[in-house]
């Protein structure tokens, strides 16, 4: 069906060229690493390369043909910030 998504070129789009299939998956994907994040005890510099390796390229692969508005940006970037904060919250590594 035109409605269903298809996976091309790794982005999620229907026939239709409808990308918002491609945008949930981005917004579940980082919502499932943040998740993973806060049952682990990382550090901030821990917690800050696993945003930019594992999180942050899930984005920006599709970014430009995603068509995000500017409030899905933002509220992406606040669960950027909420697996920034969580990293701050542990405790100082002790080496």
């Amino acid at each position: 069906m035109p409605w269903d998504p298809v996976k091309y070129l790794g982005v999620r789009l229907t026939i239709t060229g409808d990308l918002t299939f491609e945008r949930d998956y981005i917004r579940k994907k980082t919502l499932d690493t943040i998740k993973q994040l806060t049952k682990h005890m990382y550090h901030l510099q821990q917690i800050h390369w696993v945003v930019h390796v594992a999180i942050i390229p899930i984005f920006r692969y599709s970014a430009a043909i995603a068509n995000w508005d500017s409030q899905e940006i933002i509220k992406l970037e606040n669960l950027w910030m909420r697996a920034f904060k969580h990293g701050k919250s542990m405790p100082a590594c002790q080496t």
